[in-house]
C-alpha cells in the first residue's frame, strides 16, 4: 500500500463519524503527522492548542503568572489569539476578583503581540454595548471592571474610561450610577493623575446627582462610598501591585480605541480554519517566539549544526565554502536594507493618521486649553522634521472639520503660539501654508480656519506682520481666499472692536505689512479693497482709503503709471 493510499484510508476512518478511542486516534494521526497540509493534522493541532490555552488561563494566579506567560508564549498565539481572548473573558466574567491578574497577563502579551490587546478591547467594548442595551448587569460590571484595569495597565487609553463615564452619567439611573461607581473605583486614581479636569467634572456631576436625591438609598450609599474613597486617595485601589507590574514603561503599547469606533470581534478566530500555508505561519511565529523568549535551544541547534558541518567538511571544497559565505553576506546586507526600509515605512500615513487621532482624542479629553497644551507637548512626534509645524497643521485641520467654529481650538493655538519663539515661527509658517492651500477646503472649513487665525491675531499672539503675504486684488486673490479674509476680519473686529482695530491699523510700524490689504495707491487696488470691506460689513475700515481716492485721484493715477516693478507688472496683467 502506497503512502497516498494509506493517507486516504486514514482520512476516511477519521471522517467516518464513528467513535474512535483516543489511543486509536493517536495511532492514526501518526501516519498524518508528517503531512502538515492535511486538514486532519491541522485540526488535531488546533485541538491541542485550544486545550493548552484554556488550561493555562484556568491555572493562572498571582503566584504563577510568570510561568504561565512563558508557557503561553510557547504556543502559537497569533493563530490562537481568538481562543485566548475568549478564554480570558470567560474566566474574568466568572471570577471578577482575579481581573488584576488577567489584565497583567494581557499587558505582557500585548507588549509583544499587540493584536491580542486590540482584539480584547474591541470585544470588551462590544460586550459592554450589548449588555448595556439588554440590561445584563453582570456582564456590564465585568466589562467595565476589565476596561478599568486595562486602562491602569496602559493597554487601553484613558479616553475610553472617560467616554464610559460620560455615557453612564448622561441620563443617570440606579443601574448606570452603580456601574459608574464600579468603573471609577478601579480607574479613579489613574484618571486623577492623567485627566485632572475631566475627573473633576465627573465628580461634580456625581455630587449633583447625589444632591438631587433622585436615586435609591442603595445607590446613594455607593456614591458616598466612592467619594470617601477619593478623599482617602483611593487607598487599596491605587497603582499596580508589584507582583503584577511586569511591563517596562518603554515596552508598553497603548490602544486608542473609543466607544464610537467600529469594533470587529473577529469571531472567526475562535474556530478552526484550514490553512494552506500552515508551515510558513508556524515559522513566522517561531521567529517571534525566539525574539521574545530567546533561543533556549541554542546549544542543541549549535551542536547539530557543528556535527553537520564536520560531516560536510570532507566533501565540500574551499571554493564552495567561499561562495556560501558570499551568499550569506549578501543575505545579511539584504536583511539590513529591509530593516532600514521597514523603519522608514513606519513613518508613513498610517503613523500620521494614528498621531492625528491621538491629538484629537487628547484635545477632546481635556477640559481646558492649558490641560490640552500640556498633554499635546508630551505627545511623541511622528518625525524629527518640523514637529511643531506638523502638530499645528493637525490642530488647524481638526478645527476646520468641526461643524461650527470652536473657540477651544483658538485658545489652544494661542497657548502654543506664546510657548516659545520656535512655536511662534512655526505658526507664522502655518498661516502661510493655510492661506496658500485654501482652495482645497470647503466653504464651512474655510469659515472655521478664518475664525481660528482671526482669534490668534486678535489675541496679539501672532503678529499682524504675517499679512504681508496678502494682496487684496482681483487677480491676486481667489474666491476661497476672499471668504477666508472675510471671516478673519469679522472675528478680529468681533473680539477687539472696530475702534481698537482702527488704532492698530494706523500704527506706523505695521504700515509696510498691510499695504497689500489697505493700499494707498493704484485706483483699481483701492476700489477693490474698499468694495470688499464694504461688502462684508466693515466699510468703516476703509475711510482713509476713500479719502485718498477722492482727494488725490491725479497723484494716484501718476503713481499708477510710474515705472515701478510692481505697477509695470500690473499693467501687463
Amino acid at each position: 500500500m502506497t503512502s497516498k493510499e494509506r493517507h486516504n484510508q486514514v482520512s476516511e476512518i477519521l471522517n467516518s463519524g464513528k467513535y474512535i478511542t483516543p489511543a486509536r486516534k493517536r495511532e492514526l494521526l501518526k501516519d498524518l503527522s508528517a503531512d502538515s497540509t492535511s486538514e486532519e493534522y491541522q485540526l488535531d493541532q488546533w485541538d491541542k492548542l485550544v486545550r493548552s490555552i484554556n488550561g493555562a488561563i484556568n491555572r493562572v494566579s498571582i503566584h504563577n503568572i510568570k510561568g504561565i506567560i512563558i508557557e503561553l508564549f510557547q504556543l502559537n498565539l497569533l493563530r490562537g489569539r481568538g481562543v485566548l481572548v475568549k478564554s480570558v473573558l470567560k474566566s474574568q466574567t466568572a471570577a471578577p476578583a482575579f481581573t488584576n491578574v488577567y489584565s497583567s497577563l494581557i499587558a505582557v502579551l500585548n507588549s509583544k503581540i499587540p493584536e491580542i490587546g486590540k482584539l480584547l478591547i474591541e470585544r470588551l467594548i462590544v460586550q459592554f454595548q450589548n449588555s448595556f442595551l439588554n440590561n445584563e448587569k453582570p456582564k456590564c460590571f465585568a466589562a467595565v471592571t476589565f476596561i478599568a484595569h486595562l486602562v491602569v495597565q496602559t493597554v487601553a487609553h484613558e479616553i475610553i474610561a472617560l467616554q464610559l463615564m460620560f455615557l453612564l452619567l448622561e441620563n443617570p439611573t440606579d443601574d448606570s450610577l452603580d456601574i459608574a461607581c464600579t468603573l471609577m473605583t478601579g480607574v479613579g486614581a489613574y484618571l486623577e493623575e492623567n485627566a485632572v479636569s475631566a475627573t473633576y467634572s465627573i465628580f461634580e456631576r456625581i455630587r449633583n446627582v447625589l444632591q438631587e436625591g433622585l436615586v435609591s438609598k442603595k445607590t446613594q450609599y455607593k456614591i458616598e462610598t466612592l467619594l470617601k474613597l477619593r478623599r482617602n486617595k483611593y487607598e487599596g485601589h491605587s497603582g499596580i501591585p508589584k507582583e503584577l507590574d511586569l511591563v517596562e514603561d518603554e515596552d508598553q503599547i497603548t490602544h486608542t480605541i473609543g466607544l464610537d469606533d467600529k469594533c470587529d470581534e473577529e469571531l472567526n478566530l475562535n474556530v478552526f480554519h484550514y490553512e494552506r500555508n500552515y508551515d510558513e505561519l508556524d515559522e513566522k511565529y517561531n521567529l517571534i517566539k525566539l525574539q521574545i523568549l530567546g533561543d533556549d535551544d541554542e546549544d542543541e541547534v549549535d551542536g547539530s549544526a557543528d556535527s553537520d558541518e564536520e560531516e560536510e567538511e570532507g566533501e565540500e571544497e574551499e571554493e564552495e565554502q567561499e561562495e556560501v559565505e558570499q551568499k550569506e553576506e549578501q543575505d545579511e546586507e539584504r536583511k539590513d536594507q529591509n530593516t532600514i526600509k521597514n523603519q522608514l515605512t513606519d513613518l508613513t500615513a498610517a503613523n500620521l493618521v494614528e498621531f492625528q487621532k491621538n491629538v484629537y482624542l487628547t484635545m477632546m479629553s481635556s477640559m481646558s486649553a492649558d490641560e490640552a497644551v500640556h498633554k499635546l507637548l508630551k505627545l511623541p512626534a511622528v518625525s524629527d522634521e518640523s514637529p511643531e509645524l506638523q502638530l499645528i497643521n493637525i490642530i488647524v485641520k481638526g478645527c476646520a472639520q468641526e461643524k461650527t467654529y470652536s473657540k477651544f481650538y483658538g485658545l489652544v493655538g494661542e497657548k502654543l503660539c506664546s510657548y516659545s519663539n520656535i512655536w511662534h515661527k512655526s505658526f507664522k509658517e502655518a498661516f502661510k501654508n493655510s492661506y496658500h492651500t485654501l482652495s482645497e477646503l470647503e466653504l464651512k472649513h474655510i469659515r472655521n480656519v478664518g475664525k481660528f487665525w482671526g482669534h490668534l491675531f486678535a489675541s496679539d499672539r501672532l503678529g499682524w506682520e504675517s499679512w504681508e503675504i496678502v494682496t487684496l486684488t482681483e487677480s491676486e486673490t481667489t474666491p476661497s481666499s476672499r471668504i477666508f479674509l472675510k471671516f478673519l476680519f469679522q472675528e478680529l473686529v468681533g473680539e477687539l472692536g472696530v475702534k481698537k482695530v482702527q488704532e492698530r491699523l494706523h500704527e506706523d510700524y505695521i504700515q509696510p505689512y498691510i499695504r497689500g490689504i489697505f493700499p494707498t495707491s493704484d485706483q483699481e487696488h483701492l476700489r477693490f479693497s474698499i468694495n470688499f470691506f464694504t461688502s462684508i460689513g466693515l466699510g468703516v475700515l476703509t475711510e482713509e482709503m476713500r479719502i485718498i481716492l477722492q482727494t488725490t485721484p491725479q497723484e494716484i493715477e501718476l503713481g499708477h503709471r510710474s515705472p515701478s516693478p510692481s505697477n509695470s507688472k500690473r499693467l501687463k496683467m
